[in-house]
């Protein structure tokens, strides 16, 4: 799924996957960005899952929305959420984004490398609504290109 930003709205926009992620109580939901740009700056990008009502043309940081930013911050609900370290991405970086539908515990990765999400929860209302994979970015020309498996840089079983 490449995608690039055109237009010069400065709110930005997002786009979100076709089908939501599965409604079961156990396994893990999880996908990758390859994150690319036309002029090596990227702003504004996030990752994350969101309810359909989440408006296109922002960011991303809403109620029912679980976000990680290419600053290093997790937001969940509108919310930042203070992270021991802040682990920003950028151009080139492979970054991830999953769920464990058994404890609704997200999960977010740079390069292959798990992130401490400890304290990172779907709500339980938001759990049995539909949940979409989504990404919203900002700087035109920005580029990604998403992963929904099977073959991923985060090996699932072992970082689980």
């Amino acid at each position: 799924m490449p995608t690039t930003v055109l237009g010069t709205d400065p709110r930005g926009g997002s786009v979100f996957a076709e089908r939501p992620i599965p409604k079961k109580d156990i396994g893990i939901f999880y996908y990758e960005l390859k994150i690319g740009t036309d002029d090596d700056k990227i702003n504004h990008l996030f990752i994350g899952l969101s309810t359909k009502q989440m408006p296109l043309n922002f960011f991303g940081i809403e109620k029912s929305t679980y976000a990680y930013g290419n600053r290093g911050q997790f937001w969940c609900h509108d919310e930042e959420i203070e992270t021991p370290a802040d682990k920003p991405f950028d151009v080139g970086d492979v970054v991830g984004c999953g769920l464990n539908l058994a404890t609704r515990q997200m999960i977010y990765t740079k390069n292959g490398q798990r992130l401490d999400t400890a304290n990172l929860f779907v709500d339980s209302a938001d759990h049995l609504s539909d949940l979409f994979p989504c990404i919203s970015m900002s700087h035109p020309g920005n580029k990604i290109e998403a992963n929904f498996g099977p073959n991923f840089k985060f090996n699932i079983v072992d970082g689980i």
